[in-house]
């Protein structure tokens, strides 16, 4: 059995997301799929149920200033 630790983030975000579950749970692969709309692909093609995946989502809308 594998622990995934799945999120959107790239940069910086998801360095320190590697970082964090570094520190705490070593034993836990993090992994970027780039963006939610991808994010949300992977999810539903989850098949092994032996497996445990912990989905970081954030609820923050990216990248606001574009529309000023």
């Amino acid at each position: 059995m594998s622990r995934f630790v799945w999120c959107e983030d790239t940069g910086s975000g998801f360095d320190f997301w590697k970082y964090l579950f570094g520190a705490i749970h070593s034993d836990i692969q993090v992994e970027s799929k780039g963006n939610n709309s991808e994010l949300r692909k992977a999810v539903g093609k989850i098949e092994n149920v032996d497996n445990t995946y912990y989905i970081l989502i954030d609820n923050a809308v990216d990248n606001q200033e574009e529309g000023l």
